[in-house]
């Protein structure tokens, strides 16, 4: 977890500082780990904000800004190189930034996303194949049937991941239409053997 969380902030992307990391051996065999992270105020995961209505109380534009922000962590990780295997809605944990008093020209987002929970992250290896867009399947199946979500949300943020990995689906609709319904299919089929 130490190292995989220092993998993420050397390239940009947000996770919970790692202070302490601290091994306990008996006779060469690790009896036990603990990691200290910094803690992330006023923050709660993405599923959690859905179910707690916060969505629908969000005004049009920052609505938009989540579901972008959203799909541009999920690209991140892909352009870095780096497979998160349980990259689902309770594991990125989100925080509502404070409203500027004065409205810059480069305003600051509306909120701040962290990956956490690295368990399931690595880095690509030269010769691995790995399966296709799986971090957004595995968001999308995380997500599926909460209340206030509607599908315009992951329409953005799937467009906004393809839009940052400059993807040929990016510019051509029908092809864009396309994957859209690949990548439902295999949310489907994987809503039924995992669970959120």
């Amino acid at each position: 977890q130490w190292y995989r969380a220092h993998m993420l902030i050397s390239r940009d992307i947000p996770t919970a500082w790692p202070l302490a990391a601290i091994d306990r051996e008996h006779h060469m065999l690790l009896k036990d780990s603990i990691l200290l992270c910094e803690k992330i105020p006023n923050s709660c995961n993405l599923r959690q904000f859905i179910l707690d209505g916060n969505l629908d109380k969000l005004p049009h534009r920052k609505r938009i800004e989540l579901a972008e922000q959203t799909g541009s962590l999920l690209a991140q990780l892909q352009r870095q190189g780096l497979r998160h295997r349980d990259c689902k809605a309770t594991n990125i944990l989100i925080r509502p930034q404070p409203e500027p008093d004065q409205p810059e020209p480069d305003q600051q987002p509306s909120f701040r996303l962290f990956l956490v929970d690295l368990d399931g992250l690595r880095t690509k290896l030269p010769f691995e194949i790995w399966p296709s867009h799986e971090a957004i399947i595995r968001l999308a199946v995380s997500t599926q049937n909460l209340p206030t979500l509607k599908r315009l949300d992951m329409v953005r943020t799937f467009n906004k991941y393809l839009q940052i990995l400059d993807l040929p689906e990016a510019k051509d609709r029908r092809a864009r239409h396309r994957l859209w319904q690949t990548l439902s299919l295999k949310t489907l089929e994987k809503a039924k053997t995992h669970h959120p």
